[in-house]
């Protein structure tokens, strides 16, 4: 079984993950995929190389200058659509298939995939069951001010470009509401594990 984990940004995804692998379950992270494959000399960077111009690579590593990538794509609305259709498609790719590696491994393995913005890129599709984290706005916001280092009217902007939280909370199968101590917030964690096995 797949475990989708989402939620808005400052909701305390990261937390919840957390105490998921500490029970020793495998968590894959889209976040962490996508570091992973924008990597020198993958073949998501040479990828871009080839539909934004070979100049986005640096050095004889061909590393991305993201610099370079991001005013190619935000020049134009049709570029920046280009970029995240190919991105997203690869993290997708490679998510997808490390899911079915586990799975074949074992098939009775409760899989952890934290993919933040879940619902807006349509990858649900991917889970057996979601997951939404989420926390009362004036925690979130305290909770981003602290963590990104700015003020609250850009933590509030933030949130904002975001899907709305009671419409993720709404889709999702089982909310954790995480606006206490990290002790009941892994209580919140066992029950929810309960329920699915």
């Amino acid at each position: 079984m797949v475990i989708g984990i989402t939620g808005g940004i400052g909701s305390g995804k990261s937390a919840v993950v957390e105490a998921l692998k500490e029970k020793g379950l495998p968590v894959l992270s889209a976040d962490g995929i996508s570091h992973e494959i924008m990597t020198p000399g993958s073949a998501l960077v040479e990828t871009l190389a080839k539909v934004f111009g070979e100049d986005i690579l640096v050095g004889e590593e061909r590393a991305l200058d993201r610099r370079c990538l991001a005013d190619k794509a935000f020049a134009r609305p049709e570029n920046t659509e280009k970029l995240n259709e190919i991105v997203q498609n690869a993290i997708r790719e490679e998510l997808s298939d490390r899911i079915s590696i586990l799975q074949y491994n074992d098939p009775d393995q409760l899989i952890i995939a934290e993919i933040p913005l879940l619902y807006e890129a349509g990858w649900d599709d991917l889970c057996d069951k979601v997951w939404c984290v989420t926390a009362p706005e004036k925690v979130r916001i305290a909770r981003i001010m602290k963590r990104d280092n700015v003020s609250r009217r850009q933590a509030k902007m933030r949130m904002k470009r975001q899907m709305d939280e009671n419409e993720k909370t709404s889709k999702a199968d089982v909310v954790i509401y995480n606006e206490g101590s990290i002790e009941e917030l892994k209580e919140k964690v066992d029950k929810a594990l309960e329920h699915m096995r």
